[in-house]
């Protein structure tokens, strides 16, 4: 059954339940608490919390849909603040009957028990509560044995495990960055400041210019400045520089008026060439290779991958196309989808790292697998040799009772 028919005909049980409302703000506790319960359950599937759905006891429903958008990250930095090990969800939304609803998806709940590791205005550090049927409880004696004996009984998977960066296709612990020749945005807009500086000059200026260029080379072939300057073939081949880079017209050929207006847009109108240079043609591709080096799948794995912030590196959160040439015939076609797009991860930004996440399926014994379908690209500032960047793997199964985490340390040079 899929999430929808889920939230159409299913009841609510220990790992599903509905919410009329959503949490507001000033009752962030009571998400705590029951994001904490879901992760404690004693289930091996993923658990769900749907807000903006009210749920009758005669298993009737209205989709009230939800006004408040919260982004994943704030979610993630409320849990993560509060709760220990770190709880593994992800909130989206989903429209049913022409309603939006929130769904949390709690996943991967493979290290209980989950547990306050802070006081708060009515949570104390060390509570822990678990959900059983419909019912919130807090975690007693028996649930604990319970947890750590399920724990004895399952091989440890994990300690097979063997993972190793790797930088644009290749395993390496170092990474250098990749030279900054400057932003499109930056060269048009010294482009159009020279064209409208030579706009701005009088005949009489523009011509002492010139032959005092002409007095300093000293070179016969500069009496050609003149006639290459004023001929039809070189005003062809800047139409066609211009046309080259997505110009209609080339900037020595518009009025004052026209330049300026392009000086004050130009950001804006190089934003997709600005972004395609910053995070694919200067940035490194990235991911992580595993080996399982044990004698069995683990199964329906998936990874977040955790990038401290630091000197100014960063990650893209999606990957960023060239921008296609006005001129080009490909403009106009019906482009199919862009798949390695659609298979990026979910790149989250917080306050203090990149979290990078995706799903991996099952990871195969005596195999090395990229734990990405397609790299995180990671773009370096300049003059940062000799920096370190950190970066934690977790990695989760649906046969692993704990996680799988590796730190590397990864050199700029």
């Amino acid at each position: 059954m899929d999430l929808l028919d889920q939230i159409r005909y299913e009841g609510e049980n220990t790992g599903f339940d509905f919410k009329a409302t959503a949490y507001k703000r000033d009752s962030s506790e009571d998400l705590l608490k029951d994001i904490m319960a879901m992760a404690n359950a004693d289930l091996d599937r993923d658990r769900f919390i749907v807000v903006g759905v009210k749920h009758h006891p005669n298993g009737n429903r209205d989709i009230l849909g939800v006004d408040d958008f919260v982004d994943d990250a704030s979610y993630y930095q409320l849990v993560h603040s509060n709760i220990e090990p770190d709880i593994h969800f992800e909130y989206s939304y989903l429209a049913i009957d022409d309603k939006t609803v929130g769904v949390f998806r709690i996943f991967n709940c493979d290290n209980p028990p989950y547990m306050l590791k802070k006081d708060g205005k009515t949570l104390r550090k060390g509570d822990s509560y678990i959900r059983k049927g419909t019912s919130q409880m807090k975690l007693m004696r028996a649930d604990i044995d319970r947890i750590f004996a399920k724990r004895q009984m399952v091989p440890n998977l994990a300690a097979k495990l063997e993972a190793v960066f790797e930088v644009d296709g290749q395993p390496s612990n170092r990474m250098t960055p990749e030279m900054d020749t400057g932003l499109p945005s930056a060269s048009a807009a010294r482009r159009i400041r020279w064209a409208i500086a030579d706009k701005e000059l009088t005949e009489e200026q523009r011509e002492a210019k010139r032959q005092a260029l002409l007095d300093k080379t000293k070179n016969p072939a500069h009496k050609m400045f003149n006639f290459l300057d004023k001929h039809p073939a070189l005003k062809m081949m800047n139409r066609m520089t211009a046309s080259a880079s997505g110009l209609s017209m080339p900037y020595e050929e518009r009025d004052l008026d026209t330049l300026r207006e392009d000086l004050e847009s130009v950001q804006k109108t190089y934003q997709e060439a600005d972004l395609y240079y910053l995070h694919e043609e200067r940035a490194r591709k990235i991911n992580i290779l595993v080996s399982n080096h044990g004698e069995q799948y683990i199964e329906d794995c998936s990874v977040e991958i955790c990038i401290k912030k630091a000197f100014g590196l960063m990650v893209a959160p999606t990957i960023y196309r060239k921008p296609k040439n006005r001129s080009q015939f490909m403009s106009i076609v019906a482009l199919g989808p862009d798949y390695e797009a659609l298979d990026y991860p979910k790149v989250t930004e917080t306050e203090d790292s990149y979290l990078i996440k995706a799903h991996m399926g099952d990871l195969r014994h005596n195999l090395i697998t990229p734990v990405l379908k397609v790299p995180a690209r990671l773009t370096l500032p300049v003059n940062t040799a000799g920096q370190q960047i950190e970066v934690k793997l977790t990695l989760f199964g649906k046969n692993l009772p704990k996680p799988y985490v590796k730190s590397l340390l990864v050199e700029v040079v």
